[in-house]
C-alpha cells in the first residue's frame, strides 16, 4: 500500500476540499484503500452547514465576502473582529484572518459571521463605526452519517493514533497531511497495529454540537470506546505538511485539535503538528492546496511516531 495512491485518487476526485457531500466521498476511498486490514467502520449522524445564497454590503458596495456560521438571517449590526480576539458565539461579526490573504474561515458562529480577506479589512475605530452594513445569509442544515474508520487493536491498544479527514475549505495540510502519515505508518509496517489503534476521523471541523462545534467525531469514538480511550496513550496527527515539526502537548492546544470531554487523559496525549502562527497564513482558505504537499515532512513525521510507538513497546 502506498499513500501517494491515494493522495492522487483524492486528486482525481477533486477532494482537495472534504465538507459535506465531499467528506462521504473521500471515506468511500479511505474504506476501499484500508480495506487489507479489515477496517471497522462507527457510523454516527451529523448535520453541517451549508450555504445556498449570501451577500454583504458595506455602503451599498458590495464586498467580497464568505459566511462561516450556522444559522440564517439578515443582519446591519456587526462587530469588525480579527482571530486573535475571543469571539461570542452568539453575536454578528465580519471577522478576518490578518496573516492570510484570502478569505479565512477561521472561526465559526452561530450567528451571522463573513470570512473576509486581510486585504479590504476595516482596522480604523472610527471607520468601523460610519460604516452602513447590511448582510444576508441563507443557511441548510446538511443531515448525513460520516463515520470514524479504524484499523488496529481494539483490545488493549498502548497507542490510538488520529487524524481528520474533513476540512472546511482547501484541505492538503488541514488535514490530508494528517491522514497520508498514517497510512505511510502502515506502508512501512502493518505490525505496528499489534499494540496500536488508528482512528481515522469523520467530522473534526464542524458540528452543530454547540460550543464546541469542532472535534464531534473524536468525541462520538470517545463515547463509544471510552473503556480503552481511557487507558491508551492518544497521538494526534494535524496539520504537519507545512514545515518544521512541532510537538504539544499544553492543555490549550490540545483543545484545540483534539477536543474531547475527558481532558485527564491530555497528561498522555501529544500532538504533531506544525507551526501554529505559520499555519494561520493558510487556515481554513483556499490556499491550503496541492502546492503543500511536502513528501519530505510526511516521511520525517512518518519516522518519529514510528520510532515514538516501537520504542515503547
Amino acid at each position: 500500500m502506498n499513500y501517494k495512491k491515494f493522495l492522487e485518487k483524492v486528486i482525481q476526485k477533486n477532494l482537495i476540499k472534504r465538507n459535506a457531500q465531499g467528506e462521504e466521498a473521500a471515506t468511500e476511498i479511505l474504506v476501499d484503500f484500508l480495506k487489507e486490514f479489515n477496517p471497522v467502520i462507527q457510523q454516527f449522524k451529523n448535520s453541517v452547514p451549508v450555504y445556498k445564497d449570501y451577500g454583504l454590503e458595506i455602503d451599498g458596495q458590495k464586498i467580497e465576502a464568505e459566511p462561516i456560521c450556522f444559522e440564517s438571517g439578515e443582519q446591519n449590526d456587526f462587530t469588525l473582529s480579527t482571530f486573535e480576539e475571543d469571539l461570542d458565539f452568539e453575536r454578528n461579526y465580519i471577522a478576518t484572518n490578518p496573516h492570510c490573504s484570502a478569505i479565512s474561515k477561521h472561526t465559526f458562529t452561530k450567528g451571522l459571521l463573513h470570512g473576509r480577506s486581510s486585504q479590504v479589512f476595516l482596522n480604523s475605530s472610527k471607520t468601523k463605526k460610519s460604516r452602513n452594513i447590511k448582510s444576508y445569509i441563507e443557511v441548510e442544515k446538511y443531515n448525513y452519517t460520516t463515520a470514524n474508520v479504524l484499523v488496529g487493536n481494539f483490545q488493549n491498544p498502548e497507542f490510538i493514533v488520529y487524524s481528520h479527514l474533513d476540512t472546511v475549505e482547501n484541505g492538503v495540510v488541514d488535514n490530508l497531511s494528517g491522514t497520508l502519515v498514517m497510512l505511510n505508518l502502515l506502508s512501512k509496517n502493518s505490525l505496528i497495529l499489534e499494540n496500536s489503534l488508528f482512528v481515522f476521523s469523520g467530522n473534526e471541523e464542524l458540528s452543530y454540537d454547540f460550543p464546541t462545534y469542532w472535534g464531534y467525531g473524536y468525541r462520538q469514538f470517545e463515547k463509544e470506546y471510552s473503556t480503552i480511550f481511557n487507558k491508551a496513550k492518544h497521538l494526534i496527527v494535524d496539520c504537519i505538511a507545512f514545515g518544521e515539526l512541532k510537538v504539544y502537548n499544553d492543555v490549550e492546544t490540545l483543545m484545540l485539535g483534539f477536543p474531547i470531554k475527558d481532558q485527564s487523559v491530555f497528561s498522555q496525549t501529544r500532538m504533531f503538528s506544525c507551526d501554529l502562527n505559520k499555519l494561520m497564513t493558510i487556515y481554513h482558505s483556499k490556499l491550503d492546496d496541492i502546492n503543500f504537499f511536502s513528501e519530505k515532512d510526511i516521511e520525517e513525521t512518518t519516522f518519529k511516531i514510528f520510532n515514538l510507538i516501537n520504542n515503547e513497546k
